[in-house]
């Protein structure tokens, strides 16, 4: 059974919740089921005004494909609706992600919240920190979060190990990308662990660029965040974290 459905210019996604997507397009349904027809007439000679038909065809096709998707929403319901759940902590949220078969989210100095559902969800306390924590990542089966001077990993999200940081690094967020944790944070810093305990650098010492989150793609990482005069930094690795090379930018704002 389908769990999500987006309809965007008439353009439906349904997904399986096991990673499959099937993408149905009903102006292309609609454009080869009018080919079909207009073979069928062609080979049939009846002598009728076959364009006129087709055009009706193609729209009545549309239109059945349309009340189908929408009876397909609408059995979905709670894909399109979000509900809100108190947290149980008068603390910012910083940070949300999902293993183990649970939700961590992290925020204020030493908040961590478990759910299993999403809806229901258990504050945890595990360590005290002076720093807001800031971020959260699942991955290698594991939880790692960070702070602003500390990251830590857990396995379960209840009890959480210190991590070895580097020197002097202070962090912004954490991402889990390609089999790795990246941390990213003042001075440009990029980190990377494969367990969250120890850390490489990839780069640092740019005193004058902050950087705010990382991803990857199209066979590159990319960080992003603010210069010390304004404007929005970005930077770009093709070689996995070997090297890397500053996208030139004029814009003033910061990238988050």
């Amino acid at each position: 059974a389908f769990e999500s459905y987006l309809l965007l210019n008439h353009t439906v996604l349904l997904s399986s919740g096991q990673e499959e997507l099937l993408v149905v397009n009903l102006f292309l349904i609609a454009w080869f089921l009018k080919r079909v027809y207009e073979s069928c007439c062609v080979a049939g000679g009846d002598g009728v005004n076959k364009g006129g038909m087709v055009m009706r065809f193609s729209r009545i096709m549309i239109c059945l494909g349309g009340f189908f998707v929408c009876a397909m929403l609408a059995q979905a319901g709670t894909a399109l609706q979000w509900y809100l759940r108190e947290s149980g902590v008068a603390k910012t949220l910083t940070g949300v992600s999902y293993g183990q078969g649970r939700y961590v989210a992290v925020g204020g100095s030493n908040h961590v919240l478990l759910s299993s559902d999403g809806m229901a969800w258990t504050a945890k306390t595990p360590f005290v920190s002076g720093d807001d924590l800031r971020g959260v990542a699942a991955g290698n089966n594991c939880f790692v979060l960070v702070s602003r001077t500390q990251a830590w990993r857990s396995d379960d999200g209840s009890n959480w190990t210190p991590a070895a940081n580097p020197a002097a690094a202070i962090f912004h967020r954490v991402r889990f990308i390609n089999g790795d944790f990246y941390a990213v944070g003042n001075y440009a810093a990029v980190f990377r662990s494969r367990d969250g305990l120890q850390w490489n650098v990839l780069l640092d010492n740019q005193h004058s660029n902050f950087c705010y989150d990382i991803t990857a793609g199209a066979g590159m990482l990319v960080a992003v965040g603010e210069k010390q005069d304004g404007k929005i930094f970005v930077t770009r690795s093709f070689n996995n974290g070997a090297s890397w090379i500053e996208a030139p930018q004029t814009i003033a704002n910061t990238l988050r």
